[in-house]
């Protein structure tokens, strides 16, 4: 199971919403809404913190989703393993990952950007991650390039986090499948 940590402050709701509807409609996930011991189950495969904090134990298998109007939280207890997806230019993320010990990839339309796109249409895009990424069960993920479908009005950002996700996650083949 990979813990999904939302972080940076309240806002950037599409990137909540993109991320929780994409990832419990498609795979074995659920929303924590504040203690582990409030789920019936723990899901399978994705397990959604909106609000970190010091009083959970995260999995060894972590990916930090940073938010775009970036507050640092609190420290917590992290895997030396953890990821975080951010923006290229959000500098404030990028100085909290680092301060965390956290290995950060970038989503943008940069070509400095770890993930981004290729083209991008008003109903399509061609997904790119453009360097080899170490996935959190330590396999390696070659540098690719994937045609999606994308849903009216879009939030490339929130796009290129949850095929962050799906890809860290080792969930790269369902990428095509997934509608929002």
């Amino acid at each position: 199971m990979v813990d999904i940590l939302f972080v940076g402050g309240s806002g950037d709701k599409s990137l909540t919403h993109t991320v929780e509807e994409a990832l419990c409609r498609h795979f074995s996930a659920s929303v924590c809404p504040g203690s582990h011991s409030l789920l019936p189950a723990l899901p399978e495969d994705f397990l959604i913190h909106e609000s970190p904090g010091n009083r959970w134990s995260y999995s060894h298998q972590s990916i930090l989703l940073c938010k775009r109007q970036f507050s640092a939280p609190g420290p917590f207890p992290l895997s030396s393993s953890a990821v975080g997806l951010l923006s290229s230019d959000n500098s404030p993320a990028a100085d909290y990952l680092k301060a965390l010990g956290v290995n950060a990839v970038t989503c943008g339309m940069s070509v400095r950007d770890t993930l981004t796109f290729s083209s991008l249409e008003a109903d399509s895009a061609v997904l790119c991650l453009q360097r080899s990424l170490t996935l959190l069960s330590g396999s390696v993920q070659e540098p690719f390039e994937l045609p999606l479908s994308l849903p009216h009005g879009y939030d490339a950002y929130a796009l290129l986090c949850l095929a962050g996700v799906c890809i860290l996650g080792g969930k790269t083949e369902e990428l095509p499948h997934i509608r929002l």
